[in-house]
């Protein structure tokens, strides 16, 4: 797509944009450019690199979707681990949706490469990070707590899947019904493929160089994003079993994410409004200058 194209595209979106802010919320605490990045719009990610990246406007390279589960490489079978009260396993949703909730319509932080794929990484300054890979229909991303190489939850456009310290404890359909986990089972394979690609994923986000956002793309693909976690929420809150977990513990889950939130609404807000002037002038500063980098 030419940069004229994404151009108008940007500017067209830039108002389902600002709707998709105030309806799911957008933040997390940052630090914020400590070291600009090469002429590139890279850092190395071994030297003391910024937590944020500026935006690119450059013109962006062709999109390449990562592979499809099927595709991914074969591992050790997933450990499975059934929970004593299987309503736990709403927990694992709940976590994963405010934290993505809370930084999602704001840019990421920065991008890199893996496979010629370029992903996209939101960081915290307590280190949890969410990771998002384009794929064929939509996005897979990657929920990670503070200290964690693995993800705890991981979605794709048919399941998603519940891991506690490596072991698969919960599947649920995008209706958030929890699936019986049976060894051999297609998406209990599938689990083991992806828990296996979110640890090789984490370990490329701390090594590899990190690559600026570009603004276009971003904002050519950040309604779709937000589209596909209200969908999955709209249809998790039609769940009863999960309604009546979430009502209960909403306050705890919701809490730890507040000041992230607001951080991150606020930097959704700045990139609408120099969207909204089709990137004219220098990319907003969207956190306040903070000498962090990312948990390693």
């Amino acid at each position: 797509m030419s940069q004229s194209r994404l151009r108008k595209r940007a500017f067209a979106t830039w108002s389902a944009g600002l709707l998709l802010t105030s309806a799911l919320g957008a933040c997390a605490s940052h630090g914020a450019p400590g070291a600009a990045p090469s002429d590139s719009g890279s850092a190395e990610a071994g030297d003391a690199t910024p937590a944020v990246l500026p935006l690119s406007t450059t013109t962006p390279a062709r999109v390449s979707l990562a592979p499809p589960v099927t595709a991914l490489p074969v591992g050790q079978s997933v450990r499975l681990r059934r929970l004593a009260d299987r309503r736990e396993s709403f927990g694992y949703l709940d976590r994963a949706a405010y934290q993505e909730n809370a930084v999602e319509d704001a840019p990421p932080d920065y991008s890199f490469e893996e496979g010629g794929v370029r992903l996209w990484v939101w960081t915290t300054g307590q280190g949890a990070r969410v990771i998002c890979e384009p794929v064929a229909g939509g996005y897979r991303t990657y929920t990670y707590q503070a200290g964690s190489e693995t993800p705890y939850l991981v979605r794709d456009s048919h399941y998603a899947y519940a891991y506690d310290d490596g072991a698969l404890v919960a599947l649920f359909t995008p209706a958030g019904m929890p699936i019986d986990l049976a060894d051999g089972a297609q998406p209990v394979i599938y689990a083991g493929r992806y828990l296996d690609r979110g640890h090789a994923l984490w370990r490329a986000a701390s090594t590899r160089p990190h690559l600026a956002v570009n603004a276009y793309v971003w904002s050519d693909s950040r309604a779709d994003l937000a589209a596909q976690r209200v969908a999955w929420q709209r249809q998790m809150d039609q769940n009863p079993d999960w309604a009546a977990w979430n009502g209960a513990h909403r306050d705890e889950e919701q809490r730890p994410w507040t000041e992230t939130r607001a951080q991150h609404e606020a930097a959704a807000q700045q990139f609408g409004t120099w969207q909204q002037q089709r990137f004219r002038g220098p990319p907003p500063q969207l956190y306040p200058v903070q000498h962090a980098a990312p948990a390693r």
